[in-house]
This record gives structure tokens, C-alpha cells and sequence, in this order.
């Protein structure tokens, strides 16, 4: 009896792994594999034109040099800045630092369509975007993307730096080290690589960037991602478009490689935590009061432009949203149109990230399989994806046209995120808990009802309003598949700031106040979650 159950429960485990596999073969790697086909393969022979076009072709040039260089200097200014601030919010410890922590984080949450809205909004005190010199829309593209990254040396080198033990820095001075080479021989090999992993991951997010290059760029400014989304929709040149996806996808590639590379240097070096250090709070400086002040205006001012810009003329923005734009759609169908996805992305997103994560941490046959399939998303930009969506669903089923494709797209977006937040909570349940309830009685499905999700609902609860917040804004993969007769709301910001008009542009802010006010609500919602599951584990 208790062999066949145990047969029946592993034949169950291979079919629940092939079929989660099968899907995500089916909408990740089948995209991405035709995109590579399209771009080196015709007429049952392999060719490199598409690839060789990216170097011999001038304009190509040109938009690579763009791409890697307003990349290389974002990221730069992102480590400047945010480094700094990550020393004062985790070592010196100011009073509001765990209010402007949580605060510096809200950029990173927000679309970065609307991030891109948001600066357009804050320069076009000096004219039209189009107006502007190429030098001025370079540097706001750089500012822009400083914005939305610092968070993320911030979130990355923030947990790092605060663990860090300074009796080995002091031990140093008291035998006569100068500050320099104190810092040189104890800070530096801790932190080094952490903060490579930290300007990768920026590189990464500034070079695949597609909403504020949209939104900010211009003709002229174009990187490697729009063009790839031009010459996909405007001119159809899809060996063309292959060639730098496959040009892009070798850089990303290499990009990650350095980052998971500094991310295992770092964790190989033991750190010791001084408990009477890490909680001891120093006196505010008036060098920490400037500093909290300029990053509390860094992340507030470019906000509240948007929202001045949405009220003007008695709130003519927010007048407009149930009027029916020039498009033939109102943009409050744009904000039910995202509720509706972002509901969907959540549920699917959800299901694949905790099956993945119970198959990982069970170890289930064939469930190492589903790893690399599920953050290879994250590997890709998002309009490589919708650009594989849109050459390769077209069999065995033609499902392009269908809107259920666009919460899908959302939900492989958000899953490496939803299951980098599920699988360490799943892998630190302890098997003896699994196997007291076996022992009681329970069935493997009440297991897993009443074990594992019982003690993961608040990780589920904080991985859904991330999965919600990313579907809101998703940008890139959506502009390839949505309809155009309900476009989501980022998809209806860009269509509305396409068009001249006071009203129009005055709508387009309206609806990316609604967005932030939606997306803070739903990071707070995360946020709250998060504190609660960390209460519990206390």
C-alpha cells in the first residue's frame, strides 16, 4: 500500500514538473530560440549577416556606443551616489534613516515609463522634450536611469555593508594604519565584491532600459532596445532586429556572468558581526542631515512635478480620464485594463513560483530542470521577449491576438523575482516538519496545504504584490503584444505623450499619478508583508 502511494506520489511529482517545464519551454525558451533562428538561420543555412550588419552598419554603431556608454556612466553616477548613502543609512544610522531607506526604494518600484514621465515632467520647464539640445536629453536619459538604479546599490550592497565588522579596521588603527590604508585593507576585500556585483546589475538594468529611453530619447537617442522595437513594428526588419537582440543578448550574458562571478567572490568572504557595533547609533552629523535631505528631494521632487503637471488648468488631466481619448479609448479603460492583467499576472505567477519552489526544495524528480528555465526571463530583456511572443506564437496556434497573452508575459517577467522571494523560505522549512505531518496521517497535498504554504503565506503574500507591481508597470514585452484597443496604462501613458495637445499630455500625467498612487500602495502592501514574516522569524 504505502509503495504504490509512494509510486503514485512521484509519478505525480514528473507530470506537475513536465507540465510546468513544458510551459515555460513553450513561452520562454521557444521565443528566445526563434529570435536567435531568425537572426542566423535562412534558407536551411546558417548566416552571420544579421550579426556582421551590427558592426559594418553606421547607424548600428552608433546606437551600440550609445548603449554601452550612457550604460557605463549611469552606472558610475549610480555608484557614486548611491554608495555614499548606502554608508550613512546602514553604518552611521541617522535618525529617519529606515524612512528614507524605504523611501529611496520607491524609484526602483515605479515603472520607468513613468520614471521617464516623471523627468520630462521636471525639465519642461525649459520647453518640449523635442526642443531640447541632444546634449540636454543625453543627460537627463543619465539622470534618469541614476534615479531608478541607486536603490539598487542601495538593496544590494546596503545588507552587505551593514554586516560588516569594524574591530579588524580598528585593531588597524590602534597599531598606527592611516584611515586610507585601513580602508584599503579591510573595507575594500569586503565589500569589493559586492559593489561589482551592484554596478553589474545596474549596467544590466541601464543598458536593457526601454521605458525612459522611450519616453526621454528622441530620434537621436536611441539605444539598443528601442531600436530593436522600431525596426520590429515600424520598418518589419526582423533579421535586422535579430541580429542586435542576438548582439544584446551576448552583452546581458556577459554582464550576468560578471555579476553571479562578484556575487560568489563576496559570499566567500566571512564576515563577523559585532552585535554592540551594528546596533549602536552615532550622532547626527550636519554632513548626514544634508545627505538625507538631498535624497529625500532626490526621489520626492521629480514626483511632484508629475502630480503639479496632472493638476494644472483645475485638474484638466484627471478631468480627461473617462473622456474618450483620440485613440477610441478612455484612459480609465487603460486603468481597469491594468487591474484586470496585473490580477491575472499575480495568480499565474504565484502558481508557477510556488510549484517551482516546492519542486526545488523537495527535490522532486526532474525539478532541477525548472531553475534555469524559470530566471531565464530575467536574462533577456523584456522586448526580446515580446519580440520572440510575436514571431513564434504564431504555432501550433496562432495565440498573438489573445489577451490573455499579455498577463502571461507579465507573470514570466515578475517569476524570478516572486521565486528568489518563495524558494529560500520553502528550502528553510525543515524536512523533520514534513515528515511528523507523513507520520500523523497527512496526505502529500495536505502537506503541502497545511506545511509548506502555511509557513510561506507571508513570503506568498509579499511575492504577489511584487508580481502585481511589476505587471502595472511592465513596458517593453507588452508594447509588442497588448491591443490596441486596451492598452494597459503604461502602453496609454506612451501613446498619449505621442500626440501634441495641452489636454493630452495633461491626461498622460493624470494617469501616471494613478500609477504611482497604484504601485507605492502595492509596495506598501509588500512592504508591510515582508515586516511581518520577519516578526514572525524573530
Amino acid at each position: 500500500m504505502d509503495s504504490t502511494r509512494s509510486r503514485l506520489t512521484r509519478a505525480g511529482q514528473i507530470v506537475v514538473v513536465l507540465v510546468t517545464a513544458a510551459l515555460l519551454v513553450y513561452f520562454v525558451v521557444w521565443p528566445i530560440g526563434n529570435v536567435l533562428r531568425q537572426g542566423l538561420w535562412a534558407n536551411g543555412s546558417l548566416r552571420f549577416e544579421p550579426l556582421t550588419d551590427v558592426l559594418s552598419n553606421r547607424r548600428n554603431r552608433r546606437i551600440v556606443g550609445f548603449t554601452l556608454w550612457q550604460a557605463t556612466i549611469s552606472t558610475l553616477v549610480s555608484l557614486a551616489i548611491g554608495l555614499p548613502l548606502t554608508y550613512l543609512l546602514e553604518r552611521r544610522r541617522p535618525w529617519g534613516a529606515a524612512l528614507v531607506r524605504a523611501l529611496v526604494l520607491v524609484p526602483f518600484a515605479l515603472p520607468t515609463v513613468v520614471v521617464g514621465i516623471a523627468f520630462l515632467a521636471f525639465f519642461a520647464a525649459t520647453g518640449p522634450l523635442g526642443e531640447l539640445r541632444i546634449a540636454q536629453t543625453t543627460t537627463i536619459i543619465v539622470v534618469a536611469h541614476v534615479y531608478f538604479n541607486v536603490a539598487v546599490v542601495v538593496r544590494i550592497v546596503g545588507p552587505r555593508w551593514r554586516l560588516f565588522d569594524e574591530r579588524p579596521s580598528m585593531a588597524a588603527r590602534v597599531l598606527g594604519a592611516g584611515s586610507w590604508n585601513c580602508w584599503k585593507a579591510t573595507t575594500v576585500p569586503a565589500l569589493a565584491g559586492v559593489v561589482v556585483n551592484a554596478a553589474a546589475v545596474v549596467f544590466l538594468f541601464c543598458m536593457t532600459s526601454f521605458g525612459v529611453v522611450a519616453v526621454l530619447g528622441g530620434p537621436r537617442n536611441t539605444t539598443i532596445e528601442t531600436e530593436i522595437y522600431r525596426l520590429t513594428t515600424q520598418e518589419l526588419a526582423l533579421d535586422r532586429a535579430s541580429g542586435l537582440v542576438i548582439a544584446q543578448l551576448s552583452a546581458v550574458l556577459a554582464t550576468m556572468w560578471i555579476a553571479q562571478r562578484s556575487w560568489r567572490r563576496s559570499e566567500a568572504v566571512k564576515l563577523r558581526v559585532a552585535e554592540p557595533m551594528l546596533h549602536r547609533r552615532r550622532a547626527t552629523a550636519v554632513t548626514d542631515v544634508v545627505m538625507m535631505i538631498g535624497a529625500i528631494a532626490f526621489v520626492v521632487t521629480p514626483l511632484t512635478f508629475v502630480v503639479e503637471r496632472a493638476l494644472r488648468d483645475d485638474g484638466l488631466g484627471f478631468r480627461m480620464l473617462a473622456r474618450k481619448s483620440a485613440f477610441g479609448w478612455s484612459p480609465i479603460d487603460s486603468v481597469k485594463q491594468s487591474l484586470q492583467m496585473a490580477v491575472w499576472a499575480t495568480v499565474i505567477a504565484l502558481v508557477l513560483g510556488v510549484v517551482i519552489a516546492v519542486a526545488l526544495s523537495r527535490r522532486w524528480t526532474g525539478a532541477r530542470v525548472l531553475g534555469p528555465l524559470s530566471v531565464l526571463p530575467i536574462g533577456v530583456s523584456a522586448v526580446t521577449l515580446g519580440f520572440g511572443f510575436l514571431i513564434a506564437l504564431d504555432r501550433p496556434i496562432d495565440v498573438r491576438d489573445r489577451w490573455q497573452l499579455v498577463p502571461v508575459a507579465h507573470a514570466l517577467v515578475a517569476l524570478p523575482i516572486v521565486l528568489r522571494t518563495l524558494l529560500p523560505v520553502f528550502q528553510g522549512i525543515a524536512k523533520s516538519t514534513r515528515e511528523a505531518a507523513i507520520i500523523l496521517g497527512a496526505s502529500p497535498s495536505r502537506v503541502v496545504r497545511y506545511v509548506d504554504l502555511a509557513v510561506a503565506r507571508r513570503a506568498i503574500g509579499t511575492s504577489a504584490a511584487f508580481a502585481a507591481a511589476i505587471s502595472f508597470g511592465e513596458f517593453g514585452a507588452t508594447s509588442f503584444i497588448a491591443r490596441t484597443d486596451t492598452p494597459t496604462m503604461p502602453i496609454a501613458i506612451a501613446k498619449l505623450l505621442s500626440r501634441p495637445g495641452a489636454s493630452t499630455r495633461a491626461t498622460a500625467y493624470a494617469v501616471s499619478v494613478v500609477l504611482i498612487v497604484i504601485v507605492c500602495v502595492v509596495i506598501g502592501l509588500a512592504g508591510i508583508q515582508r515586516r511581518g514574516r520577519l516578526e514572525v522569524d524573530r
